[in-house]
């Protein structure tokens, strides 16, 4: 993503539901003792407690009817039966990748689900993005009788009020962040690496971050953020926790030969390394960066400026002050210099730092702004 985040205290719980998904893909694969699936098996092997909650995910609470999750349960029970040689490559392709994270600068680490033959993948798939639809019904923790659940209303709730005092906008755009009201945030939780691509990480704590709706709906969906996994890893790629791409990019504003304005990003640190600077390009293309900055933001953030400074030149010309490209200078100024405060807790600051800089560095555009100042019937 765009902006560093703090990983919220839901961490824990989310790091024993991936515990408790991989005991239930292990039980899956295991016929000799999911075969029959029954209420004393599942308990024998998750405990009571837990074992009774599962009970009611599998066969429902009221009608006793097989759900979803217990059919795709029982399928993969079913495939690992009559292809056993499968149940160890699942289990170590499980293991390896919920490991992920730590290996966020390893060039040689591959995702060992891809490596799955497309049968195997279509059996183990649904199962474990079931848990996800298990973690929107609440996931029991604490155990001994407890009732708390967490949900995923909660983990949006929890992000926003853990990274309050860091971030105020959305992290993967640097737009809108989502209403906080009282005790809820109205926020869509993404997965970073979509569940339909890396279903082992469906409920991963470092896979799950709240963005705003347009961009989990209407931009990434379910685009893999490694671009081509013949030659890319998870060191060509930023990361929401990890690696954000705020802190290892530059953002340049400028106009195009038509006049319009349009933006470029450099990469200077990871070039340096000797590596081709994929990690923006796959980003852009996730989060489709370039349509969003280039034709929504950037055009507002210029608009927002120039009705500034219009508006300070008719107040001080109606107080009978002078008005003069000083005015202009310090305007940009103040934005420069207050990057490092604003960034992330004011919406489209990167741009609007980048603009402020292309003005300051560019006599035809800083004039423009200096015309609008001073009068506005001839301002462009």
């Amino acid at each position: 993503m765009l902006h560093q985040i703090r990983l919220p205290g839901y961490a824990l719980i989310l790091q024993d539901f991936v515990r408790f998904q991989q005991q239930l893909l292990e039980f899956a694969c295991t016929p000799a003792l999911s075969d029959p699936l029954t209420p004393d098996r599942l308990k024998q092997a998750f405990g009571d407690e837990r074992g009774d909650w599962l009970v009611k995910k599998l066969w429902g609470e009221r009608s006793g009817e097989a759900t979803d999750l217990c059919n795709d349960l029982v399928e993969l029970t079913a495939y690992i039966k009559q292809h056993p040689e499968k149940r160890a490559l699942v289990i170590a392709a499980f293991a390896h990748d919920v490991d992920f994270y730590s290996h966020l600068d390893d060039g040689t680490f591959h995702f060992d689900y891809r490596q799955l033959d497309h049968q195997t993948q279509s059996r183990v798939k649904p199962l474990m993005v079931a848990c996800y639809d298990l973690l929107g019904d609440g996931f029991p923790y604490n155990g001994q009788g407890s009732q708390k659940k967490l949900n995923r209303r909660d983990v949006a709730t929890m992000f926003w009020q853990d990274n309050r005092a860091i971030l105020r906008v959305c992290p993967a755009c640097d737009g809108q962040p989502p209403h906080v009201i009282k005790t809820r945030a109205f926020s869509d939780v993404d997965h970073f690496l979509p569940k339909s691509l890396y279903p082992f990480l469906a409920i991963h704590p470092y896979n799950l971050v709240p963005i705003c709706t347009d961009c989990n709906r209407y931009f990434k969906r379910d685009h893999d953020p490694i671009g081509d996994h013949r030659r890319e890893t998870l060191i060509d790629i930023y990361h929401p926790y990890g690696r954000p791409a705020i802190q290892s990019i530059q953002v340049y504003v400028s106009r195009d030969a038509s006049g319009g304005y349009c933006i470029q990003v450099n990469e200077p640190a990871y070039g340096m390394l000797g590596n081709t600077p994929h990690r923006w390009d796959n980003l852009k293309n996730v989060l489709q960066l370039d349509i969003l900055w280039e034709d929504c933001y950037l055009p507002s953030v210029v608009d927002e400026l120039t009705e500034q400074l219009r508006d300070i030149g008719m107040s001080r010309r109606d107080r009978g002050e002078p008005v003069d490209a000083s005015i202009v200078i310090e305007e940009l100024t103040v934005i420069k210099d207050s990057y490092n405060r604003n960034v992330g807790k004011r919406m489209y600051y990167v741009l609007k730092y980048s603009y402020a800089c292309y003005a300051l560095s560019h006599q035809e555009e800083f004039d423009r702004l200096v015309q609008v100042l001073v009068d506005e019937d001839e301002a462009q």
